[in-house]
């Protein structure tokens, strides 16, 4: 029996976050018999997804997390892995700047196709920015092709020859858009779940509580609009490791039971459904797969001019700047939802954000890479 392409997707780890959903809904949707994903993470611990991938046929290898103090025994490691596993002939990478050091050890081992793909519009300015920015600049050494979630994205990672001279395949962070389409119903039994009141103002939140999605921002806008409209609650769903801090300041501003923290939840789809507006004051994304969640639900959205306008994919989505007032936020926040839900999944899928053609897409783009 002939045998699946097996391409090698490489993470930090398959949680519930932008990349690792987009990959998901991917792989879901892939030919299996002819494609197989393979997943390389950078953390010893399991995924939330990994039993899935097991499921569909699919393999994890767990490596050390790339730390300087670990990068002798990652590079071991990482050659081991294309030493034991010949049958690579692909890898494409998903951790932005950092991809450079599975791609230098996949072409150390003379793995033909080598992909970058580009997910942010910026990288966190902290002790590892210098690293990144090497990195980001060592990165067209390593990679023999270019992709990225948004031009913006694009611009960003990869150089300019790269970019102009359209090298880079710009793959839309398509979903399951007929999952996500509105429906009232739904809407009424989630607000029941969930004890919230039918004419409650629900403003609903999706993302890793870490500095990018920046929640102290988030928290303080919600702040400004319960004090204007004090029947309103802000649902929280995520974790991280700024989780804790984030409780501590909505105790500070007296919220108190209006901001709820969900956790990682597996049925983001159901809980949109509940929400009225989603609100996304990120200090910089690639193309954020939460806001084509969004959308596809029907909700107004509010996200931080910081994010490219290419986001705005329906006529209920609104950028300000993080330096404008939470007041301007707040009252912004209360016009958007305000405007009527509606089914938005046909614009989406016209604009290219329906899973099963990126899906197919992408399988067609392996096969053919499959001779080099």
């Amino acid at each position: 029996m002939l045998q699946p392409l097996r391409v090698l997707q490489v993470v930090g780890k398959m949680d519930r976050a932008g990349a690792e959903t987009l990959l998901m809904n991917l792989y879901r949707r892939i030919d299996r018999e002819r494609v197989q994903f393979d997943f390389l993470t950078h953390r010893r611990e399991a995924g939330d997804y990994d039993e899935e991938i097991f499921d569909l046929g699919g393999r994890v290898y767990r490596l050390c997390p790339m730390a300087a103090a670990n990068l002798s025994v990652y590079r071991r490691e990482l050659s081991a892995l294309f030493r034991e596993h010949p049958e690579y002939r692909i890898v494409h990478s998903h951790i932005d700047a950092m991809s450079v050091l599975p791609l230098a050890g996949a072409k150390r081992c003379k793995v033909p196709v080598r992909i970058a793909h580009s997910h942010n519009t910026g990288f966190p300015k902290d002790r590892k920015y210098p690293v990144r920015m090497l990195a980001k600049a060592l990165l067209p050494t390593q990679a023999t092709h270019y992709f990225s979630c948004s031009q913006a994205a694009a611009r960003f990672l990869f150089p300019r020859r790269v970019t102009r001279q359209g090298g880079c395949t710009v793959l839309p962070n398509a979903i399951e858009l007929e999952r996500f389409a509105f429906c009232g119903r739904t809407r009424t039994t989630v607000r029941g779940e969930l004890g919230i009141a039918p004419d409650t103002l629900v403003v609903g939140h999706v993302g890793r509580f870490c500095r990018q999605k920046n929640h102290e921002k988030l928290i303080r806008i919600f702040s400004a609009l319960h004090r204007q409209r004090p029947d309103s609650i802000l649902l929280l769903i995520g974790q991280g490791e700024l989780e804790r801090q984030t409780a501590d300041l909505c105790a500070a501003l007296g919220l108190g039971e209006n901001v709820r923290f969900l956790g990682v939840r597996a049925d983001v789809d159901r809980l949109m459904q509940a929400f009225d507006l989603f609100l996304l004051p990120s200090l910089y994304e690639g193309f954020p797969v939460v806001g084509v969640e969004a959308q596809a639900a029907g909700l107004p959205c509010l996200m931080s001019g910081r994010i490219d306008r290419e986001a705005a994919l329906t006529g209920h989505v609104d950028f300000l700047p993080l330096e404008a007032d939470d007041g301007l936020w707040a009252r912004t926040a209360q016009r958007l939802a305000s405007l009527p839900r509606e089914n938005t999944t046909g614009v989406l899928a016209e604009k290219g954000f329906d899973i099963t053609r990126q899906a197919a897409f992408l399988q067609n783009f392996y096969l053919g890479m499959q001779g080099t």
